[in-house]
């Protein structure tokens, strides 16, 4: 089973693998802009979670998997989070980051920061 979703982005097809959630991703070089997010693990058991970063056409710049704890969480700022195996070029740059999980236990929050600012970001579950 394959999901299919749209937006501001052209429409992409992400391989199901149950629990899943997505959202926007602004990073801008020049002004130090950037989405953190905070992934929770509301379960009882560790669970795995993979986040996986798209580019405007769907295709995938970068995956990694992240392992919680029972009742633990992490925020991080996507930059950190992929590392050096995150290559941005200058300027203003539109992704999205799409979590997915075999585990139905997780929850996030998405906020850009920017110069002290903070936005919230819409955080669309997609299972």
């Amino acid at each position: 089973m394959e999901i299919s979703f749209s937006g501001t982005m052209p429409a992409i097809t992400i391989p199901h693998r149950g629990m899943m959630f997505v959202f926007p991703r602004i990073y801008d070089a020049e002004q130090g802009g950037d989405v953190d997010f905070a992934i929770v693990n509301t379960g009882s058991t560790s669970a795995t979670i993979t986040a996986t970063l798209r580019d405007l056409k769907g295709s995938v710049i970068v995956s990694k998997d992240l392992t919680l704890g029972a009742r633990s969480h992490t925020a991080i700022f996507t930059r950190q989070f992929f590392g050096s195996s995150l290559m941005e070029s200058e300027g203003t740059m539109f992704t999205s980051l799409t979590f997915s999980s075999g585990a139905p236990q997780f929850a996030a929050l998405a906020l850009f920061i920017q110069s002290g600012i903070l936005t919230s970001l819409p955080v669309e579950r997609l299972q």
